[in-house]
């Protein structure tokens, strides 16, 4: 436990340089922390996490190496070495769970190794998660489109659209005001609601409650969602009629 608390004051408080005695002691007796519970592990590391301490961090390879001994998973600290103003104040404005994501968040399995050891509650696992099967994709001209935004919008909701948005952002080389005039956008929208439901469709096309009635509004939902939450009673006719 000393061991991180050593972290935690150095990384978020100290302004001296680190003590190379006390290093080498903390590295003899670092098979202590494996001792502690993940619970307690992951509440001294949610106490460690904010911007200035990563960055701090990210520096500093004194820390870095025996941090990196504890929580291995986290691959990607050196993502806040080279932070723009722009990028920091996206960051300040984001969670634990925001930034965890771009700590563990790769190419292989290592973000659900992650979530497998440390007990995070499974709301904060599905948007983990999110991220990280968006981050997988393979990215188009159309990706961050308004058009397929809302898709993800609809289905997932804010957070999920402003998360993605933030990681490209963060993750890319080159800062690009689009997407964050497009994370802007999506923070102050409804998400829509379709303007069909099963009751018009019941007394308009007399159709009877059960499956049937389900597959037509899912074919309804899926084209008023595709051209962008527009669809016309022409359209409408056509799917169930057909």
């Amino acid at each position: 436990m000393r061991v991180l608390r050593y972290f935690r004051f150095f990384l978020n408080y100290s302004k001296q340089p680190h003590d190379l005695d006390i290093l080498r002691k903390l590295k003899i007796n670092i098979d202590g922390v494996s001792k502690l519970s993940k619970e307690r592990l992951l509440d001294e590391l949610k106490k460690m996490i904010k911007l200035n301490a990563l960055e701090k961090l990210s520096k500093d390879k004194y820390s870095l190496e025996i941090f990196s001994m504890i929580f291995p998973e986290l691959r990607n600290i050196n993502s806040f070495s080279k932070l723009n103003e722009n990028k920091k104040e996206i960051l300040k404005n984001n969670d634990f769970i925001f930034l965890l994501s771009l700590m563990i968040i790769d190419q292989s399995d290592n973000s659900d190794y992650f979530l497998f050891k440390f007990n995070i509650s499974k709301k904060d696992q599905k948007r983990i998660k999110f991220i990280d099967n968006f981050n997988k994709q393979k990215i188009t001209s159309m990706t961050f489109t308004e058009k397929n935004l809302n898709k993800v919008f609809y289905y997932h909701g804010m957070q999920a659209v402003i998360d993605i948005l933030n990681f490209k952002i963060i993750r890319s080389k080159k800062f690009d005001q689009t997407l964050l005039e497009l994370s802007e956008l999506y923070k102050n929208k409804k998400i829509p609601v379709m303007p069909f439901g099963a009751d018009i469709l019941m007394k308009k096309y007399k159709i009877q409650e059960g499956k049937y009635l389900g597959a037509k509004l899912k074919i309804i939902e899926e084209q008023w969602v595709d051209n962008n939450f527009q669809i016309s009673d022409h359209q409408v006719d056509k799917i169930v009629n057909s």
